[in-house]
């Protein structure tokens, strides 16, 4: 890999990174400092605020792992890097061609 494409790589991981972070803050911070307006609107008969701080919130940060971590697996395949290395090569690699570790 070049130094302009891992430039162009890390750029993206990092803009990648920046979006998850700033959605677990934007659920960890504001829905919780929000709870009160929230609490107006009911779901399922409960008050909305309550059921995003309760458990909303959990659901979100997990979704917002596997988002980011399945985003990143596709922008590491796109530049060639990650476990496989784009050539079969890796553990991935070595897996899916029958030579696992103890071959």
């Amino acid at each position: 890999m070049t130094t302009r494409v891992r430039k162009l790589w890390w750029r993206e991981t990092l803009v990648l990174m920046g979006s998850a972070v700033a959605f677990l803050v934007f659920f960890g911070l504001a829905i919780p400092l929000l709870t009160t307006w929230l609490d107006t609107s009911r779901l399922l008969g409960l008050p909305l605020g309550k059921v995003m701080a309760g458990g909303g919130i959990v659901v979100a940060f997990i979704v917002i792992v596997f988002w980011q971590a399945a985003a990143q697996e596709r922008l590491d395949r796109r530049f060639g890097q990650g476990d496989a290395g784009g050539k079969g090569e890796g553990p991935a690699g070595n897996l899916e061609q029958g030579r696992g570790p103890r071959s």
